[in-house]
C-alpha cells in the first residue's frame, strides 16, 4: 500500500518530501519479516494472560502470560474446578477476562445451577482450549448435571513474537475491593457480578480459615445459612454487613429497604 500514488501523495502533505522516506522493500516487508520468523523458529507466545473474573473482583489465569501457542494440529487445553458462592438466582456466571491495564472483558458464561443449593456446594467444571487457528473455547458445566453448559469461542486473543530475550514473568491473581472502585459509569448502567469461585480457595479456606471462605459469599446469602457470622465480636467485614442489611427487611413493618412507605427509622 505505501507505493499506491493516493498513499504516498498524502504522507508526503503530512510530513513534508523532506522527512518521507519509502522504503524500496515496503511490497514485500511483510513477506520478509515472516521468512525470518520461519528461519528464528520463532514461537508465539500470548501477550496478555486469559483470566475467569472470580467473587469479589479477584481473578484466576487460565492461561497465563507468555505461554507458547499450539503449532499446526495442536491443541493446548487447560482444566479447572469452581465452586457458585451465590447461587440464589439459579446461574453461575462467569467473566472472561484479558490481563490488560483496564481487564477487558472478553465474553460472560451462564450456567445453570441449583438456587436452593447452598454456597460452595455446587461445583463447576470449566474446560480451556486454544488450537492453531489462535482460537479461545472456554466450556463451562455443571458436574451436577452434564445438560446444564456454555460454550465462548474468542477469536481475539492478544499474542506476539516470542525472542530468546523476552523476560515472561509470573502473574498472580490478586484481590481488589470493588467497593472503593471510582468507576466512570452513566446512570443506568449494569454489569455481571461473578458469582464463582475457583476450587483452590475452596480448599484452602476449608482447613485453614472459614472466615476467608465466607468472604466471597454475598452478605444477604450468608446470613441466611450462618447468622453468627454476623456477630459483631467476630468482626464481619463491612461490605458483608452492608449487604445483608440493604436487603434485610424493616424490623417493624417488614417492608424492603428505601421503601418509600417505610417511616419506621429502622
Amino acid at each position: 500500500m505505501i507505493k499506491t500514488p493516493a498513499i504516498e501523495q498524502k504522507l508526503q502533505e503530512i510530513f513534508g518530501l523532506s522527512r518521507l522516506v519509502i522504503a524500496e522493500n515496503g511490497d514485500r516487508i511483510i513477506s520478509e519479516g515472516a521468512a525470518w520468523i520461519a528461519h528464528d523458529e520463532a514461537d508465539l507466545v500470548l501477550a496478555k494472560t486469559v483470566e475467569i473474573r472470580e467473587a469479589r473482583d479477584s481473578y484466576f489465569p487460565i492461561f497465563k502470560q507468555g505461554r507458547k501457542l499450539p503449532e499446526e494440529g495442536r491443541v493446548i487445553e487447560e482444566n479447572s474446578s469452581f465452586y457458585s458462592v451465590d447461587p440464589e438466582d439459579g446461574f453461575a456466571k462467569f467473566q472472561i477476562c484479558c490481563a490488560n491495564d483496564s481487564r477487558r472483558n472478553y465474553d460472560n458464561l451462564t450456567v445453570k445451577i441449583d438456587k436452593k443449593a447452598k454456597p460452595f456446594f455446587e461445583r463447576l467444571s470449566v474446560n480451556s482450549t486454544i488450537d492453531d487457528n489462535l482460537i479461545l473455547r472456554v466450556e463451562a458445566k455443571s458436574e451436577l448435571s452434564y445438560n446444564e453448559k456454555d460454550v465462548v469461542e474468542i477469536h481475539d486473543l492478544e499474542f506476539c513474537i516470542s525472542f530468546p530475550s523476552m523476560n515472561h514473568h509470573k502473574f498472580e491473581p490478586e484481590i481488589t475491593d470493588y467497593s472503593k472502585k471510582n468507576g466512570n459509569f452513566s446512570k443506568g448502567a449494569i454489569t455481571i457480578r461473578s458469582n464463582v469461585l475457583q476450587d483452590r480457595v475452596f480448599h484452602s479456606a476449608r482447613h485453614e480459615n472459614e472466615k476467608i471462605r465466607n468472604f466471597y459469599v454475598p452478605g444477604e446469602v450468608l446470613y441466611q445459612y450462618n447468622p453468627e457470622y454476623f456477630n459483631v465480636f467476630n468482626n464481619p467485614p463491612e461490605i458483608q454487613v452492608n449487604e445483608k442489611l440493604y436487603y434485610q427487611p424493616c424490623a417493624i413493618c417488614k417492608r424492603k429497604s428505601n421503601h418509600p412507605e417505610c417511616r419506621c427509622g429502622h
